[in-house]
C-alpha cells in the first residue's frame, strides 16, 4: 500500500509532500533503469468520513502527478459488522475521482465479510456493467492490517475453497469487465476468480 488508507495506519501516510517527493523518486528510478514491465497504480482508500468535495481534496494532496501515475485505483472492502460498506456509498468517490483525473479506474483491493457475500459481490458487477471506464478488479483476501484496528466481520475466508457462489459471482464481475463496447481497453480481470 503507498497511499493514504486509513487514519495514521502508515508512517508515509503523514505528510503529502513527502509522500509525493518519494512516488517521484522510485519512479524515476525505474524508468532510468528502463524497467518497462512496472506500472505505477496510486491506489488507496479515497473514501474517509467527510464530505465528498473534502475526500476528493484530501486524496490529491497525495497525487503524484499524470506524468507519474499509470493507473489509479481503490480499496474496495466491506468489512461487516459496524463496517459495512455497499457498492452504493463507494460510487460517488470513484466518479469524482475519474472525472477530476480523467483516467479510467481500477478497483485494487476488493473483498467482503462472509456473511452475505455472494450478494455482495454480485453488487460490483451490476456497477462494472454500469461503468465503462472501470478497467479492472483485484479481488484480495490478504491479512488486512485496517482490519486489525476495528470490529469486523468474518474476513477469515477463502473465495478458492468456498462452495456458496462467491466463485461464480466474482466471474460475473469479470465478464460485466470483459463485454464488447467498453470505452476501457479489454486489459480487465478479477485476479482469484
Amino acid at each position: 500500500r503507498t497511499v493514504r488508507d486509513g487514519p495514521d495506519w502508515y508512517p508515509w501516510q503523514w505528510n503529502a509532500k513527502m509522500y509525493v517527493r518519494a512516488w517521484r523518486h522510485v519512479v524515476t528510478i525505474f524508468r532510468q533503469q528502463h524497467a518497462a514491465n512496472a506500472r505505477f497504480v496510486w491506489s488507496g482508500l479515497w473514501v474517509t468520513e467527510r464530505s465528498l468535495a473534502r475526500s476528493v481534496r484530501h486524496a490529491l494532496e497525495y497525487w503524484p502527478g499524470r506524468s507519474y501515475v499509470d493507473d489509479i485505483g481503490t480499496t474496495f472492502i466491506n468489512f461487516g459488522s459496524s463496517r459495512f460498506h455497499p457498492v452504493s456509498t463507494l460510487e460517488p468517490i470513484i466518479a469524482a475521482m475519474h472525472k477530476r483525473l480523467r483516467m479510467p479506474v481500477l478497483l485494487t483491493e476488493v473483498n467482503t465479510e462472509y456473511t452475505g457475500r455472494v450478494a455482495w459481490i454480485q453488487s460490483p458487477a451490476g456497477y462494472a456493467a454500469a461503468t465503462p471506464w472501470l478497467a479492472g478488479v483485484v479481488w484480495c483476501q490478504l491479512p488486512s492490517y485496517g482490519g486489525a484496528h476495528m470490529h469486523t466481520g468474518d474476513m477469515n475466508w477463502r473465495v478458492a475453497t468456498d462452495n456458496g457462489g462467491s466463485k461464480a459471482a466474482l466471474r460475473a464481475v469479470a465478464a460485466a469487465l470483459n463485454k464488447p463496447g467498453r470505452s476501457v481497453a479489454r486489459r480487465a480481470s478479477v485476479a482469484g476468480a
